[in-house]
């Protein structure tokens, strides 16, 4: 439905990348993260889409979970965009699916959170482990 608005010229990527004519978006299980121009008209768009997404699929897109997170938007912008959107604002740096989402290159203690979760659950497994090689 994105790259179809954007062949219309209904909406434009925000990036300029010659190996993928998509619309710009990253998409998990149920959830999606489009990147889009801090635009009214172009959100409006996004939201009508979504509107008719809904009426087709009868899922729907739950506003109060969700977030709009600024890159180099004025705060004023933000503020009318996430009204009209009818989201809250996030910030970097943001946890996404237990992974830190950042615009710089992660640091070790940034890292530290999703590694303890990694051993933990490597450490419940490892009584099993024992077990099964004796």
């Amino acid at each position: 439905m994105l790259n179809e608005a954007m062949r219309n010229s209904l909406v434009t990527s925000p990036l300029t990348h010659h190996s993928c004519p998509d619309f710009p978006i990253i998409q998990y299980a149920d959830d999606t993260i489009p990147v889009i121009p801090a635009d009214a008209s172009q959100l409006n768009h996004i939201k009508n889409l979504l509107l008719h997404f809904a009426a087709y699929t009868g899922l729907k897109v739950n506003y109060a979970k969700s977030i709009m997170i600024p890159i180099n938007t004025p705060d004023n912008k933000m503020q009318e965009l996430s009204t009209l959107f009818g989201c809250q604002i996030g910030s970097f740096p943001h946890t996404y699916l237990g992974l830190p989402l950042s615009l710089s290159k992660p640091r070790i203690k940034d890292l530290v959170p999703m590694l303890k979760r990694i051993e933990n659950r490597l450490l419940g497994y490892l009584p099993y482990c024992l077990l099964e090689t004796n």
